[in-house]
């Protein structure tokens, strides 16, 4: 995007819209609005938007850039800014969650967290989505997905049971049939630049983060059950693959 909607023009545009940071003026948030190279749509909605807030003599503080948001740029800025936030919110859970552990323990924890976006990264490329649509329901997947591996840490730091699923020999039969699934499907469509290895470079980077998460929680967490674990993340990756194939 050549401008960042949430920095420069496009921060200046919020202030003056919601008069917090210096006096309201929608006349000049409009101004502002009309240079924001955020595709022509959004344009649009968005200082049409303002002329109603303005003949409505608005006076309230939630204008928001993402509210008229409906063009590829924006939304990409969007869902940036949301993980960003997220992001920020799942980092301090971590941090209070470890506070009191040992540097070995929160370097064994550095390394599940390292491995399991690099998991994420990799199942980008296995996944192969085209189009906004397909990119911002898989973004939105893998926000869900950072979320779950961030709470599933604090219900174990709370002593919390590991939730009961199907035995793991059934979720591995489960993932194992998502997977052939998924490469089937590649293999029948005419064009896709995907990687033949796509799918072997996740499934060895799940399985590195699988097997780094299962060994902190075996040191940090003994009285969880492994097994229960194995089959909580085994059935998290089948789920993902199940999601991709309705994609």
């Amino acid at each position: 995007m050549p401008e960042e909607p949430f920095h420069g023009r496009g921060m200046l545009m919020t202030i003056y819209a919601n008069g917090v940071g210096a006096a309201r003026d929608l006349d000049v948030a409009t101004h502002l609005a009309c240079g924001l190279n955020v595709g022509t749509a959004d344009m649009v909605g968005r200082i049409d938007r303002l002329s109603r807030l303005q003949a409505e003599n608005w006076a309230v503080d939630d204008f928001d850039f993402c509210d008229d948001t409906v063009t590829d740029p924006g939304m990409f800025a969007c869902a940036a800014r949301e993980a960003r936030r997220s992001r920020a919110g799942r980092e301090a859970t971590v941090r209070a969650i470890s506070l009191d552990w040992t540097v070995a323990e929160r370097q064994r924890l550095s390394e599940v967290e390292r491995l399991f976006e690099s998991y994420l990264e990799s199942q980008v490329a296995e996944s192969w989505t085209t189009g906004t649509l397909d990119n911002m329901m898989q973004h939105g997947i893998h926000q869900s997905l950072r979320d779950e591996h961030t709470n599933m840490l604090g219900q174990l730091a709370a002593g919390e049971a590991v939730p009961q699923l199907a035995g793991l020999a059934g979720q591995e039969e489960r993932l194992h049939r998502a997977r052939l699934a998924l490469e089937a499907s590649f293999r029948e469509r005419e064009f896709t630049s995907r990687p033949a290895d796509a799918g072997d470079q996740a499934q060895q980077a799940w399985l590195d983060y699988r097997d780094a998460f299962l060994e902190l929680a075996e040191t940090r967490f003994p009285e969880a059950s492994r097994d229960g674990l194995a089959a909580w993340l085994t059935a998290q990756r089948a789920d993902l693959l199940e999601e991709t194939l309705r994609m």
